[in-house]
């Protein structure tokens, strides 16, 4: 099953796994409502963001 492959993360992707929902977090709460981000959203913030 699913977890199962949990196992075999390594830290750096675990990291960067928690990175990424934290910018999807972020770029949540920043607006109105349910609307998540769309992956261009993402890019821009991680380029504004300088990570």
């Amino acid at each position: 099953m699913a977890c199962e492959g949990l196992t075999g993360l390594r830290l750096d992707e675990v990291a960067e796994a928690c990175v990424f929902g934290t910018r999807v977090a972020a770029l949540t709460c920043s607006v109105a409502g349910p609307n998540p981000p769309w992956r261009g959203d993402l890019e821009e913030f991680a380029v504004v963001g300088g990570v």
